[in-house]
């Protein structure tokens, strides 16, 4: 989003479940997370000496490990400090001001899996001696020398909750140029306003972030700006007759439309008459140049990973359930006609919805990761994500509206003597 935050996901053998409705697994749990992450502060009293260096301006790799300089970088990086600006928030149904991140924390010799009032979810809680101290790793804040934070995953609902939140989360829309004028019109210097205004304006422009940093250096070393390892799929889960079509211009009378994926399916060799939509979406591939031509997924690549839109309600009592039964079926059925899903062993079901019921009760398909039915729909805590502060937009003046629908008309040049 412009600023440099990492975020990085490990994965480790022999983890610990993550089931912690049992005491038991909550224990084991703490027991062996407590020697990866702790927030035990070597020196919690400790004050910076005059003449002290910056512990952060060395080689890391040539700096030798102590628990004075890990001391030093902890008490510089990871003691949280609130403000209203960041953390401080009002709790709903009342005027009490409190921190989001939970600070200052409970000292506590051990660690644990607690359940804070208020959440619907377990958190890890290290051992700590600090109660401004975050979570830390000593081989991660040693090599990094910068704030950390890292916590056991102790859900997958969490994780994708974290995931989907801030992959997705994007800057507030760009003031106009106006607004921004407005903005620093009282800190204008009156001996030279000209060049005062075009510095401030300048600087203000950098702090927009329309370009973040990272991108820039990206593009400037031409370095990819996104790298993965699985190929993504976009899946139309839309009835057939109202899926969109794709034409192939190439010339004023050569335009050709583009068979979609799913018609592909439904025209499939009959070599691959058993063959369902979703193996067919995951695990398989058509020729360009000869439709006919139907090869499997390299063996070394994973299956691809399925986007699916829109996705409908899986509750029984919503209005878009028969869509999301319809879906289903799709996806597990073979089948060379949409109007056919509703036909399982020869009975022809009247809903999507009782069709599927029948094949919940009878049949054991692959996951498809599209949802289950009837399955409660988590939301992510309000608390658990930070919240963007958007001010209010300025009403613009009448000119200033008809001024951006005109052709851009560079300034003339002013002197600033």
């Amino acid at each position: 989003r412009g600023s440099s935050h990492c975020h990085g996901l490990f994965w480790m053998d022999g983890a610990p479940s993550v089931d912690l409705e049992n005491e038991h697994l909550r224990k084991e749990f703490a027991r062996i997370w407590r020697f990866h992450v702790t927030a035990f502060n070597p020196e919690p009293a400790r004050v910076r000496q005059q003449g002290e260096g910056n512990p952060l301006a060395v080689n890391p790799l040539q700096h030798p490990l102590t628990f004075q300089w890990l001391s030093q970088v902890l008490n510089r990086c990871q003691r949280h400090h609130c403000s209203e600006t960041y953390c401080l928030r009002k709790k709903k149904g009342s005027e009490e001001i409190s921190c989001r991140f939970f600070f200052p924390r409970d000292t506590r010799d051990t660690a644990d899996v607690v359940r804070r009032q208020g959440q619907s979810y377990f958190s890890f809680e290290a051992a700590r001696n600090d109660s401004l101290m975050n979570h830390y790793n000593r081989c991660l804040s040693l090599g990094w020398l910068a704030n950390i934070d890292i916590s056991p995953c102790t859900s997958l609902q969490a994780v994708i909750n974290y995931a989907a939140k801030y992959c997705s989360k994007m800057e507030k829309r760009t003031d106009s140029y106006a607004s921004m004028g407005r903005q620093i019109l009282p800190y204008v210097s009156h001996q030279n306003p000209l060049l005062s205004f075009a510095s401030r304006l300048m600087n203000k422009l950098l702090t927009e972030r329309d370009f973040s940093g990272q991108e820039i250096c990206h593009v400037l070393l031409n370095c990819e700006l996104q790298e993965g390892t699985r190929v993504i799929r976009a899946v139309d889960c839309r009835p057939y007759e109202q899926q969109g079509r794709s034409l192939r211009l190439q010339g004023d009378h050569d335009d050709a439309e583009v068979v979609g994926i799913y018609e592909k399916y439904l025209s499939r060799p009959p070599l691959h008459e058993e063959l369902t939509y979703l193996d067919f979406l995951a695990n398989w591939n058509t020729s360009k140049r000869d439709g006919r031509k139907w090869t499997r997924w390299s063996r070394q690549a994973k299956p691809r990973v399925l986007y699916y839109f829109p996705r409908y309600k899986s509750n029984h009592q919503h209005h878009q359930y028969d869509d999301f039964c319809r879906v289903k079926l799709m996806l597990a059925h073979p089948h060379r006609d949409p109007n056919e899903l509703r036909k399982i062993n020869g009975v022809e079901y009247n809903s999507y919805a009782s069709a599927a019921e029948f094949c919940y009760g009878n049949h054991r398909h692959p996951d498809d990761y599209y949802g289950t039915p009837n399955a409660e729909e988590r939301r992510p805590d309000p608390d658990e994500f930070e919240e963007e502060f958007h001010e209010p937009d300025l009403l613009e003046e009448d000119w200033l509206e008809l001024a951006r629908q005109l052709p851009d008309c560079p300034p003339s040049q002013e002197a600033i003597d």
